[in-house]
């Protein structure tokens, strides 16, 4: 029987690294956009187009919501319609299948969020045995490409309600 596998090429060479101390959130805009708009911005433009405070970077106040509105609303600066939204807090066997399905959606980006930690979710692996999703990592402290199971993504977000997999998709021209 065979198994699906797919990891993301064009996401893993959108990596901005290495990722300078708690700028993940920023990173992960920043390659979101560059993804699915077809961009080359870089870290300062982005700060100036979403309006962002360094600072409140630097101290970990960017959240869930900010990371997606600042998205949306830089699609929309480019006339682009972005659908933003928490894809899911728990893990299930249905969302296993759909995540295989977005993954595999070039119009969509996942993010991982979880660990106090944004990175880009580029690709997933599955055994008899077990099921991983392929993590695009910025940060010089974890490797370039990161594996983690299904069952430990599950633990993770079990440990704060504000961690989750997010989805962002592009949908058109405004």
């Amino acid at each position: 029987m065979k198994y699906g596998r797919y990891v993301s090429n064009h996401i893993l060479e959108s990596i901005i690294r290495p990722q300078r101390p708690n700028e993940c959130a920023i990173n992960t805009v920043t390659e979101t956009v560059n993804i699915l708009l077809n961009t080359a911005l870089n870290r300062d433009d982005m700060l100036t187009l979403i309006e962002w405070n360094i600072r409140d970077v630097h101290e970990g106040k960017m959240g869930n919501a900010d990371v997606l509105d600042a998205i949306t609303r830089i699609g929309e600066s480019k006339r682009v319609k972005i659908n933003a939204d928490v894809f899911f807090r728990q893990t299930n066997d249905r969302l296993w299948m759909e995540l295989k399905h977005q993954c595999l959606d070039k119009q969509t980006v996942l993010i991982y969020h979880a660990d106090d930690h944004y990175a880009l979710i580029a690709g997933f692996f599955e055994d008899p045995d077990c099921r991983y999703i392929v993590l695009a990592e910025h940060s010089k402290a974890r490797d370039p490409i990161r594996v983690i199971s299904w069952e430990l993504l599950n633990e993770q977000l079990s440990v704060y309600q504000g961690y989750a997999v997010l989805r962002v998709s592009k949908k058109g021209s405004v």
